[in-house]
């Protein structure tokens, strides 16, 4: 880190003085603090420690906001449902939807975010490189992460266990983390109840299981609009 007495200490004895010194401190003063502020620029700007709108230049370098678009949840008026019952809920009107909301991630969450983007970027075009991008983001181990091609010109990815929030439904749902090759189709399920797996025949286990255990598999859409018990 530069410092003033670098310089300071190769003024001769004889020009030792107050005020020569306070001169030569008043000129180079302004030259150390620009060099400090340079070397720490690229601490500044690392992903691992940038904050704020550091963090908010590294994104634009990703290619990706902090900013999540989210729609509005659904109002429309359901019998049974005490939130969007008689007296609450609106009447369907195909005319006019509730729109969307913007919510901006918080630091850790668009640098966890971030990574997952950059392992998108250099994603290899497998099902396993796809599991390994998803995974940086969705790493709550409470959440499975399933990513299936079944060489029908078809990928699925799905998540089981623990629902995760609207904000990460809608990233999983958007295109926040590209991971479709080219000409190959996309299909994007999670479990409709929470904690559960998700329904496949022929398989049981923790992530997938069949009838009596699993349950259907929704677009994350429905889950952000129907939020789960």
């Amino acid at each position: 880190m530069p410092d003033l007495s670098l310089y300071l200490n190769r003024i001769t004895t004889y020009n030792q003085k107050p005020k020569f010194t306070a001169t030569v401190t008043a000129v180079l003063q302004p030259f150390v603090d620009a060099q400090a502020f340079l070397e720490g620029l690229p601490a500044a700007f690392d992903i691992d420690v940038a904050i704020g709108a550091q963090l908010d230049v590294v994104g634009q370098w990703v290619n990706l906001s902090r900013n999540v678009e989210l729609p509005v949840l659904n109002n429309w008026f359901s019998l049974g449902d005490a939130a969007r019952g008689i007296g609450r809920g609106v009447w369907y009107n195909g005319a006019y939807s509730f729109g969307n909301y913007i919510v901006a991630l918080d630091d850790t969450s668009y640098r966890n975010l971030l990574y997952a983007r950059i392992a998108a970027n250099h994603w290899d075009g497998t099902s396993a490189g796809a599991l390994s991008v998803l995974e940086t983001y969705f790493s709550n181990p409470a959440t499975y992460v399933i990513a299936d091609d079944k060489q029908t010109m078809t990928t699925y990815y799905a998540l089981s266990g623990l629902i995760p929030d609207a904000v990460s439904l809608e990233i999983f749902s958007g295109d926040y983390l590209p991971l479709s090759a080219a000409g190959i189709r996309t299909k994007k399920l999670v479990t409709s109840v929470n904690n559960t797996p998700i329904f496949g025949l022929g398989v049981d286990n923790s992530q997938i299981a069949g009838i009596g255990t699993g349950a259907w598999g929704v677009p994350p859409s429905y889950l952000i609009l129907n939020p789960p018990d």
